[in-house]
């Protein structure tokens, strides 16, 4: 008699676990010969999942001592730019196909009759040069301020040309790198070569403009000394002496007046002819004089210009030249032959004897006061060209007020154009070295540190992965078909099962009664049929599994075992 768990409800932990294991054991071949059939089927599928295959070289990079002693002086920019481009660069299909190039990749490829690929090669060039672009990547293994160590890895399904697609992918790379370095330091220099000799024009122009507001404008410039303050002074000072002097000549002109006014009154009331006095003429001295300074400003003049380099413009040729026109002015309207001057030691009188050479004294007065008049009229005209002159300064010194805000605008303008021209300008110098040391090879350094590896086995899938997937996948099924069957199964198993379908008491149960026959089968099912099933999906689970893991392992070997069936077969024939 079978005891039964009725007492327990269904929520019973006990009652669960018993009825778990009842399902388990009972369907027991449901589950396995479903799980083992579903694991090979599988592990079989798995030989045809794509494989990735994965090589790695490592390369150096590192400076040379020459370069690394030069590092806080140059402009080491290009070399920062390379470093940080290093993937894009590897995966530039350029690159790829300049190395596919040399290998003559993909194979089978053929040209047309004019010359070009044909629309397949191009097609198969492109899918190959896709693939080798995606599969590459790059793992900093260590970082410094003087080396940098990188591992190159590239992936591919195809593993034959894998190791020597990768050798020509980093040569390639590695001469383009140092071509491009000197490529981009000839552009940068040809830019700032470009930027400096702009500015250099623009300031030019800028210094040009200033020059003729200088020149324009004498005194604009707040930072140097005003050369017309000089002429102004010497003017001042020349104005005054004029003055003084044209003071004195005016007050020798009314004495002359006055003397002659008396000396006619004079001779009228004595009854004597003024006319009858004479006095002999002679060399003019004054004439001599002014002859000789002419002579000696000029020579002044030309030694400053010739020997000092001073030009027209400087403050002293100008007031060379200044007293130059006052003495040649001068010269103008004086006498060769001497007047009045030596009159009162030298005269002569005479009284109606007419001899030639001989003048009344009347005339030698007017004489003299004609000299005096055009002497008068000579200072008179130089006070008028010193004011003017004067004027000419000070309206000067007006315009250049008023255009000063011009020049200092250009002025700064000029200072910020020195400015970038000179932040352009410095980095000439050491690009110009790098390239120096570039052309001696003294820069930065590429080695391989590691060369490319054979390649043994795919990087993935993952023989492990593979295996537990698919034997999660077997059991999944065992799994489903078990409880399928179960759910599907309409018989009654327990007492439970009874009590709740017909709603009966059960008062007792009675083990199945089992014939010798049936005993018989049963024997034979458990002990010949099920070992046989289970060793034949055993066997098919551990073929499988053993290939599955074999073509992801070790795919030489597989390849082998794989042929080596056909290649007994192929020898039987033959």
């Amino acid at each position: 008699m079978q005891h039964h768990l009725d007492e327990f409800s269904m929520t019973d932990i006990r009652h669960t676990i018993h009825e778990a294991w009842r399902i388990v054991r009972h369907r027991r071949w449901y589950f396995l010969f479903p799980f083992s059939i579903a694991s090979a089927i599988a592990l079989i599928c798995s030989l045809w999942m794509p494989r990735s295959y994965e090589a790695t070289t490592v390369i150096k990079r590192e400076q040379d001592p020459v370069f690394a002693s030069m590092m806080g002086t140059l402009w080491t920019e290009p070399y920062a730019q390379i470093s940080k481009r290093m993937l894009a660069d590897l995966r530039d299909e350029e690159l790829i196909g300049e190395a596919l190039d040399a290998l003559r990749l993909p194979e089978g490829m053929t040209r047309g009759r004019d010359g070009d690929w044909t629309s397949a090669s191009t097609a198969a060039r492109e899918r190959m040069t896709e693939e080798i672009s995606k599969g590459v990547s790059i793992e900093a293994l260590d970082s410094s301020s003087e080396r940098e160590v990188y591992a190159i890895r590239m992936r591919m399904s195809d593993p034959s040309r894998l190791e020597s697609i990768l050798r020509a992918v980093r040569g390639e790379y590695l001469r383009q790198a140092r071509g491009k370095t000197v490529t981009m330091l000839r552009d940068v220099l040809q830019f700032f070569r470009t930027e400096t000799d702009r500015c250099r024009e623009e300031l030019g122009d800028l210094q040009r403009q200033m020059a003729a507001y200088e020149l324009q404008y004498p005194g604009i410039n707040p930072n140097q000394p005003d050369a017309t303050r000089n002429e102004q002074a010497t003017l001042l000072v020349e104005r005054v002496g004029v003055g003084r002097r044209l003071d004195e000549l005016r007050s020798q002109r009314m004495g002359i007046e006055a003397k002659l006014q008396r000396l006619k009154d004079s001779s009228r009331e004595d009854g004597m002819d003024v006319d009858a006095v004479g006095l002999e003429l002679g060399a003019n001295p004054r004439y001599s004089a002014l002859t000789d300074e002419i002579g000696a400003l000029l020579r002044e003049i030309a030694e400053n210009k010739t020997l000092r380099g001073m030009t027209d413009q400087h403050p002293t040729i100008r007031q060379l030249r200044t007293r130059l026109g006052i003495r040649r002015e001068e010269l103008a309207v004086t006498p060769r032959m001497q007047t009045l001057a030596s009159a009162a030691a030298n005269s002569v009188l005479s009284i109606g004897d007419g001899r030639s050479g001989e003048m009344s004294v009347v005339s030698m007065m007017e004489l003299e006061g004609s000299n005096l008049d055009g002497r008068i009229a000579v200072h008179e005209s130089r006070l008028e060209a010193i004011a003017a002159e004067l004027g000419r300064i000070g309206r000067g010194r007006t315009f250049a007020a008023d255009r000063r805000h011009d020049y200092l605008k250009l002025e700064e303008n000029a200072e910020l154009v020195r400015t970038e021209m000179g932040s352009w300008q410095k980095n000439i110098g050491p690009i110009q070295h790098i390239l120096l040391v570039e052309d001696k090879g003294r820069t930065v350094q590429f080695a391989t540190v590691e060369d490319v590896r054979p390649v043994t086995r795919p990087f993935s899938p993952n023989a492990t992965i593979v295996m537990l997937i698919c034997i999660a996948i077997g059991a999944a099924v065992g799994a489903l078909v078990a409880l399928i069957s179960e759910l599907v199964d309409r018989s009654f198993r327990t007492v439970k099962q009874l009590k709740t379908t017909l709603g009966l008491p059960v008062i007792e149960s009675i083990d199945e009664i089992v014939t010798e026959a049936a005993r018989r089968r049963r024997l034979l099912k458990r002990f010949v049929m099920m070992p046989v099933a289970t060793a034949l999906c055993a066997t098919a689970m551990l073929v499988s599994g053993t290939m599955a893991y074999m073509s992801l392992e070790n795919p030489a070997r597989y390849e082998h075992f794989k042929s080596s069936p056909l290649d007994a077969i192929v020898r039987g024939e033959s």
